[in-house]
């Protein structure tokens, strides 16, 4: 008998073992519809109750087993209706077994059951839900009431034999019921928090794809941008370029074709400034690292821009603590970055102010410094001067043209060399940008010298916002 017994718990507990595997499976699949595990689930309790049945624990020759805990649970938790559906193989089944007191034995140990847990049932959609404990014992205690009291009714035992057989048949359908209720609960925890990550993922994902796929309209439209903003200026250097060739002495079509051409230069460089900032933006700009010498690229990158920072009637310097310093680094980008700094510079500067260049070594980091003694910067500006599209200066007054992306990009140009930029200004007094790089070279790599690309005037073009 204690054998049957253990087996019939044994048998309660696979089934809601595999009803949970059976809910996760669907709540991961495509199936949103309830109905279709409601119904996979009572044809389950529905095999597990024809087990049970057949495999019974016998006392003084009347069988007892456990089926009416799957048949009550699924009515209890999914309606009476779910109930019947698990009633009609195991009453079949019973029916064909025949016997004595078969329709009895169909109504009050199969159907009883559906009626008590149809009864407390709550009205509940949802294929996870939390169980009572208090209230389902108090539920399933009237289908052992009941059933204990009809069967005392018709079958003539002693009273001794049914207080043998009612607390043991009680104690054990009770512990599996609260097993199973604590076993559901618990994985219907465990199912909703998967639930909500991975719903959670899911809307990660789905957020990621819609800003990748902005991204990429993003590229498309720049790069169709890049070609119509670049299509007209090349026109604009080719007639620039014939018009000097055959140009003689005269002064205005001098006076012209410069315009032209530092306009030219301001589109060229906005274009470049665009294509570069939305490639950062994911992820597929990239520096071509070598090992260079510092000294040599702000020595000639300061030299480069003398004779338009004397056209404005500024002054500049470069203080270097070394006659020679080899780091890693981008030169092209190094020199992108400290001409920015240097427009800049010029803008906020009046004339006759100084501009100094420093590079200095602190701690493990070499440090570029670009100081001048201009009109500062207020400190309410300070905190977003390195912002896309911010202008330190936005009045329609202001000294020089900007479209607000060039200190961003030195910021995010620092950044890919592993560095960092600061500020420090105070209004009438000037500012100071310093850059810090690391003190680091390349193993094995040669030393490139730097020099300047002839194609396109890196000087003219960073300085193109400049009125010269």
């Amino acid at each position: 008998m204690l054998i049957e017994l253990i087996y019939n718990m044994a048998m309660v507990i696979l089934f809601i073992l595999l009803s949970v595997r059976l809910k996760e499976h669907l709540l991961k699949s495509d199936v949103n519809d309830p109905y279709y595990y409601k119904i996979t689930i009572a044809f389950l309790a529905a095999l597990i109750s024809i087990i049970l049945m057949k495999r019974p624990f016998v006392y003084h020759g009347i069988a007892f087993d456990l089926k009416s805990i799957p048949i009550f649970l699924i009515s209890y938790i999914y309606s009476w209706k779910y109930g019947l559906v698990v009633t009609s193989l195991p009453a079949f089944y019973r029916w064909m077994l025949g016997g004595e007191w078969v329709i009895g034995v169909i109504i009050f140990e199969i159907f009883f059951p559906v009626i008590i847990g149809g009864i407390y049932h709550k009205n509940k959609d949802s294929i996870i839900v939390t169980i009572d404990k208090k209230e389902i014992v108090k539920a399933y205690s009237w289908v052992l009431i009941v059933g204990f009291t009809i069967l005392i009714i018709i079958l003539d035992y002693p009273l001794l034999f049914w207080a043998k057989i009612i607390p043991v048949f009680s104690i054990s359908s009770l512990f599996t019921l609260l097993n199973s209720t604590m076993l559901i609960n618990d994985t219907n925890r465990s199912i909703y928090h998967n639930i909500v990550k991975y719903d959670n993922l899911r809307q990660n994902l789905i957020e990621n794809q819609n800003k990748l796929e902005k991204t990429k309209n993003k590229m498309d439209l720049i790069g169709k941008l890049s070609h119509e903003f670049k299509t007209p200026l090349n026109l604009i250097f080719s007639a620039v370029q014939m018009i000097n060739v055959n140009k003689k002495d005269n002064n205005s079509i001098s006076k012209y074709t410069d315009i032209i051409r530092q306009n030219g230069y301001r589109m060229l460089r906005l274009v470049n400034n665009l294509i570069d900032l939305v490639k950062m933006d994911v992820d597929s700009f990239s520096l071509e690292l070598k090992n260079a010498d510092i000294v040599d690229i702000l020595n000639k990158v300061t030299d480069s821009v003398k004779s338009y920072i004397d056209n404005k009637n500024r002054d500049i310097k470069f203080i270097s603590d070394f006659e020679r310093k080899i780091i890693k680094c981008d030169p092209v980008n190094i020199e992108r970055i400290i001409l920015n700094l240097l427009s800049n510079a010029v803008k906020f500067t009046e004339k006759g102010d100084m501009i100094t260049v420093s590079l200095y070594k602190e701690s493990d980091m070499i440090k570029i410094s670009v100081k001048d003694n201009g009109i500062g910067i207020k400190n309410n500006k300070l905190k977003f001067i390195f912002d896309e599209f911010k202008q330190i200066d936005e009045s329609m007054t202001r000294n020089s043209e900007g479209s607000g992306l060039g200190l961003s990009i030195v910021k995010s140009l620092v950044e890919l060399h592993e560095g960092k930029i600061t500020v420090k200004s105070r209004e009438e007094k000037g500012s100071e940008f310093i850059v810090s790089l690391p003190d680091e070279k390349i193993d094995g790599e040669e030393i490139e010298e730097f020099k300047f690309k002839d194609n396109i005037n890196k000087t003219a073009l960073e300085l193109s916002d400049i009125e010269f």
